[in-house]
């Protein structure tokens, strides 16, 4: 018996580190989102009239999109209507597609998903009721979550996709519901089990994520997730309406664990595939698609920073302590192209100011280095102290004296004499692996008797990343085992069956003949064994 025992434990570790081999994936993964309205399809009683007419040329539109998932709002579905099955049959066979109607009706506005099976699985649908009330989610249309994977090769990425159609409507009565709902939702999310879950908020918002649609009541219904920029990155802010020249209404947020996956400036109207679609608006729909594209790096090679200042500040932000002419920014976005930073007018003026980079999720990462490109001229013999980079660990945005701030050496200077650009060379970050919310910060200083120019371009942190990003998570049309935070979901009916779980040491966790849940919780993130059925499923919780 006692060899029979080591047998087994010696394989359980070399499965575990095959397991692990398996998890490397090579090159990269690119995913295209991507959510739209299609006003009342298959809804006789509104939106467009020919209803064949509009379910065609939604196909076309989404074929032409070419995105790997969208997420749709405002499908009917009823047994003589079944509008979602008659679009992925348009589709082709590469498509698949999921609703999870509210009302059952083809008139009750439903989400509903549509996907490549090539690059898309879904594991598991619901709608979000705990995340504020009926009322106040235009009486009972929840946002719809989709946990799914999408497919690198044999490998597989967990991601949660939560499709919204908010309440609409301008007066001031639904922006406090729209209102009421986004807060209700951000302390759903702000909490277990989503708190480390890569989350996408997609749909239509019917209000925009900087200002309201609501004349009267100022801050977007959304400001809570657009202030919370540690966690939160609203990707279509700067978007305008085709149709009606104002801020979209259809908005992507994403949560901090895909900062460094989304592509920069992706996010965009697809208004030239809309425009091949006679008189759109009224065979099709309002609303125009919006897409935006994520790219996931394989190996251990991994970029948690990348901006190059070409068009704007991207997700840096500035704070300016001591402003050189009353309230004007010291640091600002230059038609050179780069961040640019100067305190003089009519001669040197004294001035602090900030500019600070987006969180990075340090957590997992080793050998992290930071590069950029300056240049500048006027600087003084305290350039090091006027001029000069730093890095906090507990930063939360507004004015950076409130957190604890490190310098950092910066061990390259441009000459001073001209505006040739010149590489920091790298900077180690090493020392601050595994903290959560890291953000570096370039700081200028100033005085009366002199001020720098000082600008910025090309800003990367890079770093070699633990190879648990990508999940190779195995499953069955009898048997469902994943991952999700804070323990493994398993969906079977073999409720009988002996379960057993192991952790990276071979160590038995849990060992029944009967489970009454489908979730079994563990204390730490990790890789983990499911002996189930005959089979041995490995598993990545975060």
């Amino acid at each position: 018996m006692e060899f029979v025992m080591k047998r087994s434990f010696v394989g359980l570790l070399m499965l575990f580190g095959l397991a692990i081999g398996l998890l490397r994936a090579e090159g990269s993964l690119e995913l295209k989102l991507g959510t739209w309205n299609v006003e009342w399809l298959s809804c006789r009683e509104f939106g467009p009239t020919d209803e064949a007419l509009q379910l065609e040329n939604v196909a076309r539109v989404i074929r032409a999109v070419d995105a790997d998932v969208m997420a749709l709002q405002e499908v009917g579905t009823s047994a003589d209507s079944p509008t979602l099955e008659l679009l992925v049959a348009k589709l082709g066979a590469d498509w698949a597609g999921h609703i999870l109607p509210w009302r059952a009706e083809n008139c009750r506005q439903n989400q509903a998903l549509v996907y490549k099976k090539a690059k898309l699985r879904l594991l598991h649908s619901e709608l979000i009721r705990s995340g504020g009330s009926a009322y106040n989610w235009s009486g009972g249309r929840y946002p719809a979550l989709y946990r799914v994977e999408a497919l690198w090769g044999d490998k597989a990425l967990p991601l949660t996709l939560i499709n919204i159609h908010a309440k609409a409507m301008r007066d001031e009565g639904s922006y406090e519901r729209r209102k009421a709902a986004s807060e209700g939702l951000k302390a759903l999310l702000d909490g277990s089990p989503y708190r480390d879950e890569r989350l996408v908020l997609l749909g239509d918002f019917n209000d925009y994520l900087t200002g309201s649609m609501c004349g009267s009541c100022g801050a977007s219904p959304y400001r809570n997730f657009m202030e919370d920029k540690a966690s939160y990155r609203g990707l279509t802010a700067d978007l305008q309406s085709l149709f009606y020249h104002n801020p979209l209404i259809d908005n992507v947020v994403i949560s901090n664990e895909l900062f460094d996956a989304y592509v920069n400036k992706s996010a965009v109207l697809e208004a030239s595939v809309v425009a091949s679609i006679p008189n759109f608006k009224h065979t099709t729909s309002d609303h125009v698609p919006v897409t935006f594209r994520f790219r996931f790096e394989g190996g251990n090679a991994c970029k948690l920073l990348q901006e190059s200042f070409s068009t704007d500040a991207g997700a840096f932000e500035s704070y300016t302590l001591k402003s050189a002419v009353g309230t004007e920014p010291v640091w600002k976005w230059s038609s050179y192209r780069c961040m640019a930073a100067n305190a003089y007018s009519n001669g040197p003026k004294a001035s602090e100011a900030w500019l600070i980079g987006p969180s990075m999720d340090l957590r997992g990462k080793t050998a992290v280095e930071l590069s950029f490109e300056h240049t500048g001229k006027y600087f003084t013999a305290n350039k090091t102290v006027e001029q000069s980079l730093w890095v906090s660990g507990d930063y939360a945005g507004g004015n950076p004296e409130t957190a604890t701030w490190t310098q950092l050496k910066i061990s390259t200077w441009p000459s001073g004499l001209d505006w040739t650009y010149v590489g920091s060379g790298p900077v180690d970050l090493s020392a601050f692996a595994g903290q959560a919310k890291l953000r570096i910060a370039f700081r200028y200083r100033s005085s009366e008797s002199g001020a720098a120019t000082w600008q910025l371009r090309n800003v990367l942190v890079s770093a070699t990343c633990q190879p648990n990003d990508v999940e190779d998570i195995l499953f069955d049309d009898a048997v469902r085992v994943y991952g999700v935070s804070g323990g493994i979901r398993i969906e079977t009916k073999s409720r009988d069956a002996a379960l057993r779980l192991y952790d990276s040491l071979g160590r038995c966790l849990y060992q029944e003949k009967k489970f009454a849940d489908d979730f079994l919780p563990v204390e730490k993130p990790g890789l983990y064994l499911v002996q189930f059925l005959g089979k041995v499923y490995k598993v990545s919780v975060r």
